[in-house]
């Protein structure tokens, strides 16, 4: 027999899956190799990723804090240049 108690609590879910850093960083590349970016700034990367981030969406990032480009750091702009410039074509 079933308590009271059991039927009143509500089902658990499971939390969203928030995107990665690194999830958004192959995103954001793939979308500027896509577009022809020769030279990735941190305009750019924001650009693409703000609303990402002004969504909650990005793990470890509240919107509050990292919203309007906070979260493009200078590591952020390498990687996401040297993944723009490794699915460029070779110029031969």
């Amino acid at each position: 027999m079933a308590t009271q108690n059991a039927s009143k609590t509500p089902a658990r879910t499971q939390p969203t899956q928030k995107t990665t850093l690194t999830e958004l960083e192959q995103t954001i590349a793939k979308a500027l190799a896509a577009e022809g970016v020769s030279e990735v700034t941190s305009e750019l990367i924001a650009k693409h990723g703000d609303p990402v981030v002004a969504a909650g969406e990005l793990n470890g990032y509240t919107p509050a804090r990292y919203s309007d480009g906070r979260w493009v750091s200078r590591g952020v702009v390498a990687r996401v240049a040297a993944l723009v410039a490794a699915a460029a074509p070779s110029a031969t």
